[in-house]
């Protein structure tokens, strides 16, 4: 019964001329998941990385909401780049080398 309406969060000025934009941290997970409840938002479609890796659908799909986006555990696979490094060599799925740095002096001692 109510019209459709799309709101985003935090926005930007191409959206707002589709939808309403709201001010917020999409990567605070628990009050994104409670302004959806808050408004009723039928559904949430997540386009960011960040809130992914935060757990955004894990905890939606906790309080029964309806999301569009990977859960937390297969979001890290975009999100780090050493997570999916290390992934892919402990399966066995072909990568190029790599190496983890944490520090420049440390990656120019690798070359």
């Amino acid at each position: 019964g109510r019209a459709p309406e799309i709101i985003a969060v935090p926005g930007n000025a191409g959206i707002a001329e589709l939808g309403r934009c709201i001010s917020g941290d999409p990567d605070d997970v628990v009050a994104m998941a409670s302004l959806a409840e808050e408004m009723a938002v039928d559904l949430t479609i997540v386009g960011p990385e960040a809130p992914l890796v935060a757990g955004i659908a894990d905890e939606f799909r906790r309080r029964g909401l309806r999301v569009v986006g990977h859960g937390q555990a297969a979001a890290m696979l975009e999100g780090s780049k050493v997570f999916s490094k290390e992934f892919m060599s402990r399966h066995g799925i072909p990568t190029a080398r790599f190496v983890v740095c944490d520090s420049a002096d440390a990656a120019h001692q690798v070359v």
